[in-house]
């Protein structure tokens, strides 16, 4: 775990656009291990995860830092801003190509990363990209009736 304010772009090494993983958390601990073990092995050593806890009480934190994982980078609110200035602050402190979004309960599928980096080098026109998500219970087992698991499919 890396903590910092803001710092220049670093230039990539790799071929493909540079990701910045933006994370609002707020006592996450129960959530963050398993959401970390989902994005980190899709990302390369150039990208980078932009968390901005926002003042958690619990032992989030301590679960960050078990990572060890320079990629991660760590920013605290003194006090609860909430997530819309969570996430302000962690665009701000971006620094990648493409910008990916990620709730702090989030689990993403194994070739998230690759399916919209696919998206964006089809047409060099494309500046935004969405995903469907499947609503899981704590056991990570499919919950058929959720809200968002009955909304239509986006249209464009």
């Amino acid at each position: 775990m890396v903590e910092r304010q803001c710092e220049p772009a670093r230039q990539s090494t790799t071929a493909r656009p540079r990701i910045s993983v933006c994370m609002a958390i707020y006592n996450g601990e129960h959530f963050f291990p398993e959401q970390m073990r989902s994005i980190l092995p899709q990302l390369s050593p150039d990208d980078e995860v932009i968390i901005v806890d926002d003042g958690s009480k619990d032992a989030t934190l301590e679960r960050v830092a078990a990572f060890n994982d320079p990629r991660i980078l760590v920013t605290r609110h003194k006090k609860n801003e909430g997530v819309i200035a969570s996430f302000e602050d962690a665009v701000r402190l971006a620094n990648g190509d493409i910008l990916f979004f990620s709730d702090q309960d989030d689990v993403w599928a194994a070739d998230k990363v690759d399916k919209m980096l696919a998206a964006f080098a089809s047409d060099e026109s494309v500046t935004i990209v969405s995903t469907g998500l499947s609503v899981i219970d704590k056991n990570g087992r499919l919950v058929e009736d959720a809200t968002y698991s009955n909304r239509p499919p986006f249209a464009s």
